[in-house]
């Protein structure tokens, strides 16, 4: 298994069936997540869902619709609605029902190994889309705090709850 990163010499979003589930995209705009799109819904089987993890711009299914894209198949999921990312992109690339997922997490994301081990051997589609930008900048605040949801907040005390 090895990770296929598109350069920016080559065609930005060639879907390229390889050993591995995992794909990894310079992306910078809508047209080109519009297009990454168009393949997911198009090469795929038809009977799973999309996912679209919390998009670094607006994106909605009226959008998709415009660029001529069946959104039966696609859930849309913006930053705001996702409390634990981490839980999320875990639970939808062991899902049965979730045919591929596209995120938008820096390239260099601790946690994206763990999300392409995932992907792999539960053989769900994962793309992530980095922006040219985001590849020279740490880990955003945002979402390096939702990736760390596990750590306990501080002056939190645990409570037990009686048994009934």
């Amino acid at each position: 298994m090895f990770l296929n990163v598109v350069s920016p010499a080559a065609p930005r979003n060639t879907w390229s069936r390889t050993n591995s589930f995992f794909q990894q995209v310079q992306a910078d705009s809508l047209a080109e997540t519009c297009q990454t799109l168009q393949q997911l819904t198009s090469s795929g089987t038809g009977s799973g869902w999309i996912l679209v993890l919390a998009p670094s711009y607006q994106l909605n299914k009226q959008v998709l619709e415009q660029c001529g894209i069946n959104t039966q198949r696609i859930l849309l999921i913006n930053q705001k609605q996702i409390p634990h990312f981490d839980n999320l992109m875990r639970d939808a690339l062991t899902c049965s029902t979730c045919e591929a997922v596209l995120s938008f997490l820096p390239h260099d994301a601790a946690s994206l190994a763990d999300y392409r081990y995932l992907a792999d051997k539960y053989q769900t589609r994962l793309v992530n889309h980095c922006t040219i930008a985001a590849q020279n900048q740490p880990l955003s605040a945002s979402v390096d705090k939702q990736l760390r949801f596990t750590s306990k907040p501080k002056n939190v005390r645990s409570t037990s709850v009686p048994a009934l």
